[in-house]
């Protein structure tokens, strides 16, 4: 099913680069979505070259502060990290941020943008500073991803008691997502997440009902299942 999918979208974006040539924005979509799709296959080396040209195109096109150019270099951001190269993904977030400074308050997109950034940062072993990062991320209103990744922050530095609150608040999101596919595992390892928490602050007996919990979002209710 991936395999045709990706041949369809190969077809597609052969003729939508005949048709518009390369210096065209519909050539730079076509890009991004072929990269969509290399990534949800875990070919992240293989989508890199395409973020990369998409994000060129489309900076050229528009400019640095083009909104479909922060959006598609913050895309390549994410790749980088992915295949660890933490260092370059900074550079980039970082650009971004002082390209598109917050909007008032509440800003999604710079809320995004600093998760992003506090990830990159926690991948080079800075994790105070990230820790710090995805607060504002969640300040900002990342309320759900900026809360479970400032969580595990906190739970690297110890302080188990923020890492709690901010891993209660992520909770509360993902159970409210859960109904969509794509949140179903996040919440089913958020739920592993927080049962290593509380078993680090030696509280046992929730450390063990969360762990079967998250047990239940992969395999169904426990009782159904008699060895466990």
């Amino acid at each position: 099913r991936a395999a045709e999918e990706l041949v369809g979208a190969e077809k597609a974006y052969a003729a939508v680069r005949e048709a518009t040539g390369e210096r065209h924005a519909l050539h730079a979509e076509a890009l991004g979505l072929l990269a969509s799709i290399h990534e949800v296959r875990g070919a992240n080396a293989v989508a890199l070259p395409l973020r990369a040209g998409q994000e060129k195109l489309l900076r050229e096109l528009g400019g640095s502060d083009w909104p479909p150019r922060l959006k598609s270099a913050e895309r390549l951001a994410v790749t980088l990290r992915r295949l660890g190269r933490a260092r370059e993904s900074e550079k980039l977030l970082r650009e971004l941020l002082a390209i598109a400074p917050a909007r008032g308050s509440y800003d999604r997109d710079h809320s995004r943008r600093l998760n992003s950034l506090g990830l990159a940062v926690l991948d080079q072993g800075r994790i105070e500073e990230a820790a710090l990062v995805l607060d504002r991320a969640i300040d900002l209103g990342d309320a759900i991803d900026g809360s479970n990744n400032a969580s595990i922050a906190y739970d690297l530095l110890g302080d188990y008691r923020k890492a709690l609150r901010r891993a209660y608040l992520a909770g509360m999101g993902y159970e409210a997502l859960a109904v969509l596919p794509e949140y179903k595992s996040a919440l089913g390892l958020h739920r592993a997440n927080m049962g290593g928490l509380l078993h680090r602050m030696g509280d046992l007996e929730e450390a063990e009902r969360e762990l079967k919990r998250s047990l239940e979002v992969f395999v169904g209710p426990l009782a159904k299942h008699p060895n466990h």
